[in-house]
């Protein structure tokens, strides 16, 4: 499990965030928001394995206070 800092991750050259569902107006004042928060990864395969049975994935999770918030 690691823990990743937003305002690392939303740098210009690392990620590029979109919601598409808020106007631009909306989406700068979230990810604003967002910047002092921390996010975390969840590995769940052996990175030491030559050959995975599955490829790797990669799930959303919301956390419940930010679902359907604008």
């Amino acid at each position: 499990m690691y823990w990743h800092y937003h305002k690392e991750e939303f740098a210009p050259n690392r990620a590029d965030p979109k919601l598409p569902i808020l106007s631009e107006q909306q989406q700068n004042a979230t990810l604003k928001k967002l910047e002092e928060s921390f996010g975390k990864v969840i590995i769940t395969s052996n990175p030491n394995d030559k050959a995975p049975i599955f490829p790797p994935q990669e799930i959303e999770v919301q956390h419940p206070f930010m679902v359907n918030t604008t």
